[in-house]
């Protein structure tokens, strides 16, 4: 596996990512996060890729990605596959 710059994820990295496949997941490891820290993961994504009109919808938002993110075996499932 290689980037565009010629180099590879370190050697680590792919012994950790070899030895979690298929038991852990991004979303597992929000579940086991707290409330507070799962929702400023979160939030800290919504800042960086979606453009809200007010804090309302920012509100709302959250409130949904949080939702579908958190409940236990959903999306992860395909990542696995």
């Amino acid at each position: 596996m290689r980037s565009a710059s010629g180099l590879g994820p370190p050697k680590f990295a792919l012994t950790i990512a070899k030895g979690t496949w298929g038991t852990f997941s991004p979303f597992s490891f929000m579940r086991k996060a707290t409330v507070n820290i799962a929702r400023k993961i979160i939030s800290n994504y919504m800042k960086s890729k979606m453009n809200c009109e007010n804090e309302a919808e920012r509100m709302c938002l959250l409130e949904y990605l949080y939702q579908i993110f958190l409940r236990e075996g959903t999306t992860e499932f395909a990542l696995f596959l």
